[in-house]
């Protein structure tokens, strides 16, 4: 569901407070973000019935496109497009230079990797922190 309520990233975050939470910023033109996707199809399926949330922030996006492309490419997770004041917050926050970007935040809400691994490769460190 598109949130548009949402007025900042820590309204979202804390939505979650309690799992371990996977971001992953993307975009529908985002030819890189899209081919992770399968990645983390698989992921999803590896990590399944565990206390993690996989949460797709849409950077830079419209929100036509960026539904289109969600429902193309069968994204299951929490999704939230980005207006322009919570992009600059995320820039900050998590250095964004560039999609796709993915961080971790932990149980607690604190940020564990501002920087994290993409779908293909960050299994065992998610593993790590929901078996905590």
């Amino acid at each position: 569901t598109v949130d548009g309520s949402a007025g900042s990233l820590n309204e979202i975050f804390r939505k979650y407070k309690g799992k371990v939470i996977y971001v992953d910023f993307w975009a529908s033109w985002c030819v890189p973000c899209r081919n992770e996707m399968p990645n983390a199809a698989v992921l999803k399926e590896k990590l399944k019935g565990k206390d993690i949330v996989f949460l797709y922030l849409g950077y830079n996006d419209k929100e036509t496109a960026w539904i289109k492309a969600r429902n193309q490419l069968s994204i299951e997770g929490e999704h939230f497009l980005l207006n322009e004041k919570m992009i600059k917050g995320a820039d900050e926050l998590f250095g964004i230079n560039g999609i796709p970007h993915y961080a971790i935040i932990d149980t607690e809400g604190k940020i564990v990797s501002k920087r994290a691994d993409r779908p293909s490769d960050v299994y065992q460190q998610l593993l790590n922190l929901v078996e905590k």
